[in-house]
């Protein structure tokens, strides 16, 4: 397989969004509008890191470069006031060819492990290094407070039998979803359970007066 080398920088006025992006649009919800702030704060704190991926599109003889993927980081370019961009420019491949990539960089990313990231950011903000990561400093304290989560306990819950069986909905943030995630995995592993059972387990702990995170649920 080949390398693809074709990086080039251009004045940012010349891309074009695509009309295929698999993405939401970035400010129909608050969610969302949080991530853009995310990717705008990161741009003007570290610059452009990675190169806007484009094409040239062979029915559109009139734009001169499309965006494959990036059009996120190209928005908060402009809105910072970048007059150029980085791209990496893949040439005059189809549309059905340029899909195809943009579906496998955004499917093929591994997930951060929330953990590690948060042993990362504990030390950063030990040593007072923490300005410029993507985090506001509530989201820093909540992460270094995941370290503290002992996950070991749930393997010590046991539910009665003639318990009666009730439904529950409750909501958690997207923080102590992954917490959740990552403990009902271990309690698979080490109990050799369902993941059904290992979050009935880990709900039933909570009902009992534990945690499933730093500040409950």
């Amino acid at each position: 397989m080949d390398i693809k080398t074709n990086n080039l920088v251009v004045p940012i006025n010349e891309l074009t969004p695509n009309d295929f992006n698999p993405k939401p649009v970035y400010d129909s919800t608050e969610e969302l509008k949080i991530e853009f702030e995310r990717i705008k704060n990161s741009i003007k704190n570290h610059g452009q890191v990675d190169p806007i991926i484009v094409r040239e599109p062979p029915e559109k003889p009139e734009v001169k470069y499309e965006i494959v993927n990036g059009f996120h980081r190209w928005v908060a370019m402009k809105e910072l006031g970048f007059e150029k961009v980085e791209i990496k420019n893949l040439g005059k491949i189809s549309r059905n060819e340029a899909i195809k990539i943009a579906l496998s960089l955004e499917e093929t990313k591994i997930p951060l492990d929330v953990i590690e990231v948060s042993k990362l950011v504990k030390n950063l903000k030990e040593i007072g290094e923490w300005q410029g990561l993507p985090y506001s400093l509530d989201e820093i304290n909540t992460k270094i407070s995941l370290l503290e989560f002992n996950f070991d306990k749930f393997g010590e819950v046991v539910i009665p039998e003639d318990i009666d069986i009730v439904s529950l909905v409750f909501k958690v943030t997207k923080e102590q979803r992954e917490i959740i995630m990552k403990a009902v995995q271990q309690l698979v592993e080490k109990e050799k359970i369902s993941e059904g059972r290992a979050l009935e387990l880990i709900c039933a702990s909570y009902l009992a007066g534990g945690d499933v995170g730093p500040n409950k649920v």
